[in-house]
């Protein structure tokens, strides 16, 4: 429980590979036209947010000399990207994208990054 590094997890977090969502992956979409290109959109802004938090985050804690400050919003973007790429991987429905759109809103997706963050401070504090 007590020194730097391998207890704290950080050694895992530096170690993974930063891997962002490939939009050119996710299956096409079905519906109207107009449902197609909205949905696309939701999901090209959600993927967006995702990958850009994800490479500001693990850039700022390679350029950090105090490493373990971003080693817990690499790991909740991580867990939200993972989240997220899956839903989309398998979501091909242009209507449920858009019906689910608010899960997909980039205010969301920073909120539910610094819920994740706030619970694994919590959870160290506690320890």
């Amino acid at each position: 429980m007590g020194g730097r590094g391998g207890s704290s997890g950080l050694s895992n977090v530096k170690s993974q590979k930063s891997s962002l969502i490939d939009i050119s992956k996710m299956p096409d979409l079905t519906g109207s036209e107009k449902q197609v290109k909205w949905a696309s959109d939701i999901r090209e802004k959600a993927v967006q947010k995702i990958n850009s938090a994800l490479k500001f985050y693990e850039d700022r804690m390679k350029s950090n000399p105090k490493i373990e400050t971003y080693e817990d919003e690499v790991s909740a973007t991580r867990e939200i990207r993972k989240t997220m790429e899956a839903v989309f991987s398998q979501t091909t429905s242009a209507a449920k994208i858009i019906e689910n759109r608010g899960l997909f809103d980039e205010r969301r997706i920073s909120n539910e990054i610094e819920n994740l963050v706030t619970q694994y401070r919590n959870k160290r504090r506690m320890r």
